[in-house]
């Protein structure tokens, strides 16, 4: 999963960003709604306990082909004017190409948006920032570079290295220099690789790190911000596979580059 979480109500999520259709079809959504109903109950635990779960996927494109900024997927009874089968499992997509003045379509251009004073919702401008501005966010940081240093030469991951030097490192493994925009030419859409601007890398890798460390369960937010940043020192984790994934997208849509005007 890429975001994993639980509410105050017990209602799991799963939240899934994906630049590319590959890897959001609906199979991958049902796989992924059934590892969630198999880890959600302990071995002869009452099945009325399961809790409602949700699978959400962010996609940039238009998936389902539908023309709509979200899609709610649920089961249903043909048979029955009740419709509503009330299994628990619910399946949301997000159509990220569509950009209306909607809640929805406003939560979408926070999402794609790197500048966080152009960002719609408090929410999220304040989640992107927290460690470039905020007094808490700057507390996190160094606690984490405080782990990283008694943790790194632990393990010998960063000795002979001055902190700042590892963090310098850390963040730059983690900047992506390529991705791909969506494109119409001549009524068809192409996935288009595109250098990426020096501010954006910024904000995608911070983005990246503070949404993968938030999913680390078991930790405080310091020691999870601490394990993500060497695991990136090391070219390792999860936010350097997220990078990967992107240069990989736009190395595979490389035959259409002669689109990025």
């Amino acid at each position: 999963f890429d975001v994993f979480a639980r509410d105050s109500k017990g209602r799991e999520y799963d939240i899934e960003i994906q630049r590319a259709d590959k890897g959001a079809e609906p199979k991958r959504a049902r796989y992924n709604s059934a590892l969630m109903d198999a880890n959600a109950l302990k071995s002869g635990e009452d099945i009325g306990k399961l809790r409602d779960s949700y699978v959400i996927f962010i996609t940039e494109n238009d998936v389902l082909r539908g023309d709509k900024e979200v899609y709610h997927v649920n089961r249903k009874i043909e048979e029955s004017d009740c419709g509503d089968f009330g299994d628990g499992a619910h399946i949301i997509y997000v159509n990220c190409a569509a950009k209306g003045d909607s809640d929805v379509g406003k939560l979408i251009h926070d999402l794609l948006c790197h500048d966080v004073d152009e960002m719609y919702f408090d929410v999220l401008r304040d989640r992107v920032s927290e460690f470039k501005k905020s007094e808490e966010g700057r507390r996190v940081m160094c606690k984490a570079m405080e782990r990283i240093k008694a943790e790194g030469k632990a393990e010998g991951k960063v000795e002979g290295k001055e902190i700042l030097e590892v963090l310098d490192e850390s963040v730059n493994n983690m900047k992506p220099r390529v991705e791909v925009k969506s494109r119409r030419v001549g009524g068809a859409s192409y996935q288009v690789p595109v250098e990426i601007k020096p501010q954006r890398q910024l904000a995608l890798a911070l983005r990246w790190l503070s949404t993968y460390a938030s999913g680390r369960r078991g930790m405080g937010m310091s020691k999870a911000v601490a394990a993500e940043l060497l695991d990136a020192y090391n070219n390792t984790g999860n936010v350097i596979k997220k990078r990967d994934d992107t240069h990989k997208m736009a190395q595979a849509n490389r035959a259409f580059a002669h689109y990025g005007f």
